[in-house]
């Protein structure tokens, strides 16, 4: 197959976990390659996915502050789950320094005094510049025709 279907299940918040795995075998039946049981709420609740559909790639869902116990990917991998999402720990890191950068502008003071901060050139580097620039060029070009 050139792609994989994930099956996702939010019954775990509305009819428990019992249903949650039901609808994960039901899934597994229609052809389903990747299960997504969404929001199990400890541990013991994650082994359980896991341990039910042992051989299944499994998909977790790691929301900070959500109802998902927030597990490193270590031990999510140790718990048997294959493909690991923390869709919003970057942006809730970002956020924070955002905040303190903008304090530190409203009271009168510099960004760089604390040296947290990223530099432009390292910020170029890990968004590869080079080759973005390389490849707009590219695209220019052939649009100039």
């Amino acid at each position: 197959k050139s792609f994989k279907i994930i099956a996702r299940t939010d019954a775990r918040a509305t009819h428990g976990l019992d249903e949650a795995l039901a609808r994960g075998e039901a899934f597994l039946k229609a052809g389903a390659d990747i299960l997504f049981i969404e929001a199990p709420r400890s541990e013991e609740e994650m082994r359980k996915v896991a341990e039910t559909f042992k051989g299944v790639p499994l998909l977790a869902n790691i929301v900070e502050d959500g109802k998902t116990p927030l597990l490193s990917p270590k031990e999510l991998e140790a718990l048997g789950y294959k493909i690991i999402l923390y869709p919003i720990s970057a942006l809730l890191a970002v956020t924070r320094r955002l905040e303190e950068a903008y304090d530190l502008l409203l009271a009168g003071r510099r960004t760089d005094l604390d040296g947290a901060r990223s530099s432009f050139g390292h910020y170029n580097d890990i968004m590869n510049l080079p080759e973005l620039l390389a490849v707009t060029r590219q695209l220019a070009g052939a649009n100039k025709e």
